[in-house]
């Protein structure tokens, strides 16, 4: 699913939704639908690929105007979910908060309990870089 800007995100999303004809069950947002499902038991074993995540407010969002990829994601035990990315130049690391932020954005985050300081000292190994954080 080509994710290098949210129109295309949702183009892609209501395709999706059309051609494999998922339950709306989150009204009309195609995304909402499409998480739906993959969540559900219905799901099975899924890989979801999510290509082109070149913009860091893509994935997590932008206040007041849109939620980011992240908050919308699919929890699943059975499912796994790849981002891939292609910058034109090296990525640069991340503030120790947006890292934080990031992190808690994160699908496999979500179910983790929380441990502030082991999360700080992890994150500052990792030396905040968003590839190595998800």
């Amino acid at each position: 699913m080509p994710v290098q800007s949210m129109p295309a995100l949702e183009k892609t999303a209501t395709e999706i939704v059309q051609k494999l004809a998922f339950p709306r069950s989150g009204g009309d947002d195609p995304k909402e639908a499409l998480r739906s499902y993959l969540a559900s038991e219905a799901a099975l074993y899924w890989l979801f690929i999510l290509d082109n995540a070149n913009h860091m407010n893509i994935l997590v969002g932008l206040p007041g105007k849109w939620t980011g990829l992240l908050d919308v994601l699919p929890q699943s035990p059975t499912g796994r979910i790849l981002i891939t990315t292609r910058p034109s130049q090296r990525l640069a690391e991340m503030t120790s908060e947006l890292a934080n932020l990031f992190l808690e954005r994160s699908p496999a985050h979500k179910s983790q309990p929380k441990q502030a300081h082991s999360i700080a000292k992890l994150l500052e190994k990792l030396t905040y870089l968003p590839l190595t954080v998800i």
